[in-house]
């Protein structure tokens, strides 16, 4: 009897572990916010060194969702690639964000459009 619940158990936990790893490499995709309002905050906007957040507002009447935004984050003004001194003084945009859910949440590519 204990050999078939040692085996019963073996068989759960080669099927079931499997399943929750799946699982939790699934949480760590990025995720993507098609269209939203941002208002940045950059401590440093010299080129390759970059230091700030981005509060994005998917919707009206939605929460916003802050996120980090660090050396390795894409930016993107009007689909062109560019560097964030080319903000130069504008803080409110337009446009999409890549982001990982981990915490705090870091923006991975940030898509602005100029109005």
């Amino acid at each position: 009897m204990n050999k078939l619940i040692a085996l019963i158990a073996l068989l759960i936990a080669t099927t079931a572990l499997p399943a929750h790893a799946a699982n939790e490499e699934s949480t760590n995709d990025p995720l993507y916010i098609e269209s939203a309002v941002f208002i940045l905050n950059i401590k440093n906007s010299a080129p390759g060194n970059v230091d700030g957040t981005v509060l994005a507002t998917p919707c009206t009447g939605c929460a916003p969702i802050s996120l980090a935004l660090d050396k390795n984050t894409l930016l993107y003004i009007n689909g062109t690639p560019a560097q964030y001194d080319q903000l130069g003084l504008k803080i409110d945009w337009v446009g999409s964000v890549f982001y990982t859910p981990s915490s705090p949440a870091v923006a991975t590519e940030l898509f602005l459009n100029q109005n």
